[in-house]
């Protein structure tokens, strides 16, 4: 575990003991090791943030979730035949929202977001 080092200082000799479990870092195999869990770690809050705003629940009671979700479709589906009346019904919702109305406002968001969503690949037409 421990072996001699001898260094000449002058016209003496030295003894150093030294320990062999110091590993010079350009042979460590384990060099990175922080930066891999700093860059899980990263990935993982990066990985929960996302998630948490894809705006894709429904039915929390706020009305919120689903706008969100009409924002992320509505001028994807511009070639939707109800794309007008979406964009009216959703002004509606809005306003059932600021006036508190927050059942309502649920209500026609899930109607505007039904007439711009694809049922077994088609569009609704009424």
């Amino acid at each position: 575990m421990w072996s001699h080092a001898y260094r000449h200082s002058g016209s003496s000799l030295i003894t150093i003991l030294t320990s062999h479990r110091y590993v010079h870092p350009a042979n460590n195999p384990n060099k990175y090791a922080h930066m891999r869990t700093l860059t899980l770690a990263t990935a993982i809050f990066i990985a929960a943030c996302a998630n948490s705003w894809a705006g894709h629940s429904q039915d929390n009671g706020t009305c919120i979730d689903d706008t969100v979700h009409w924002q992320n479709m509505i001028n994807k589906r511009t070639d939707a035949p109800l794309w007008n009346e979406s964009k009216a019904t959703q002004s509606e919702a809005m306003a059932a929202n600021v006036q508190g109305d927050w059942e309502k406002c649920e209500e026609l968001m899930a109607e505007a977001l039904r007439m711009i969503k694809k049922t077994a690949g088609e569009y609704p037409t009424e």
